[in-house]
């Protein structure tokens, strides 16, 4: 059901998504959108029918789910900022000392590489969760960053000590 769902969303994605309105966001809407596209012959091929269609319900994997919303150059975009956000979230739990917020550095980091079982790239709960860890792990770069640690911020010219 997983695969059907990505494959489903794939096509959506490159097909330039289905923005606000034109989104099937019901199962039936999903089910009518795909039976009727049949995106690269899936439906003839390995059978698959409406039912299944409904019982799959939407594109199930956060980041092709955005796609299929939004498509492929938002996609892009979204990933692009995301994955920085987690390279800054590593840099920061390399450079300083853990303290009592750093699992929202690891919360970010596990769920933006690693959850690809709940759509958190939707609102919802854990999308703001992920807000308020991405706002961390912003500001922890941007407010404090190395300072202190005397380690230059990535991206900024090291600072020359005199002796």
């Amino acid at each position: 059901m997983r695969t059907l769902s990505a494959v489903a969303g794939l096509w959506m994605t490159l097909e330039g998504g289905f923005p606000g309105s034109r989104y099937p966001d019901t199962p039936e809407k999903f089910a009518e959108l795909i039976v009727k596209a049949n995106p690269w012959g899936v439906n003839d091929r390995y059978g698959v029918t409406r039912e299944e269609w409904m019982r799959i319900g939407t594109v199930q994997s956060p980041y092709v789910g955005f796609g299929a919303g939004y498509g492929p150059a938002l996609l892009a975009l979204a990933m692009g900022f995301i994955g920085a956000v987690c390279l800054v979230g590593l840099w920061v739990l390399s450079v300083r000392p853990p303290d009592a917020w750093t699992p929202l550095t690891v919360f970010f980091i596990v769920n933006a590489i690693f959850n690809q079982t709940q759509a958190w790239l939707q609102p919802g709960p854990v999308l703001f969760a992920m807000g308020l860890c991405g706002t961390h792990i912003l500001w922890q770069y941007f407010s404090f960053g190395a300072r202190g640690q005397d380690q230059p911020l990535p991206g900024s010219n090291p600072v020359v000590k005199e002796v």
